[in-house]
């Protein structure tokens, strides 16, 4: 599945993308599913950054959420520029831990007031779907 789209409500159920209820919202550029696996491809240009693990942890619970035959997900960062591949294997059974880490990081973001976050405008913002470009709330 290319550019898969995976929405999530804060109970961790898929969830249609334009849901109201949506928590978190994710884009993989490659979803692979095999006989009780998956595997998560996401291509990369540039440096090799700490949060990509982040990355890959938050997408493997979302395979997880989507899949309930899936045991095992291969997420891998393929970095296009260096000629580099970087993996992590998640279990199932790490689902929970997994959960309450994002849930504990997501709970700092709710208790924090909107005007107290101010974003840094970039290229990225073509992505976001709060932009302004994309008719969002942003007035950055």
């Amino acid at each position: 599945y290319a550019e898969h789209k995976i929405s999530l409500k804060k109970d961790w159920t898929p969830c249609p993308w334009e849901d109201p209820e949506v928590w978190f919202r994710g884009i993989l550029d490659l979803k692979v599913l095999g006989d009780g696996s998956a595997s998560v491809y996401d291509w990369k240009t540039g440096k090799i950054y700490p949060d990509h693990d982040d990355q890959k942890s938050i997408y493997s619970i979302g395979i997880f959420s989507e899949e309930p035959t899936v045991q095992r997900v291969r997420a891998i960062h393929v970095y296009v520029d260096l000629g580099k591949q970087r993996e992590k294997v998640f279990d199932r059974s790490e689902m929970h831990s997994m959960r309450k880490h994002w849930e504990i990081r997501a709970s700092f973001l709710e208790r924090t007031a909107p005007e107290d976050m101010i974003p840094n405008p970039g290229m990225h913002c073509r992505w976001c779907p709060y932009s302004a470009q994309k008719g969002g709330p942003c007035r950055f």
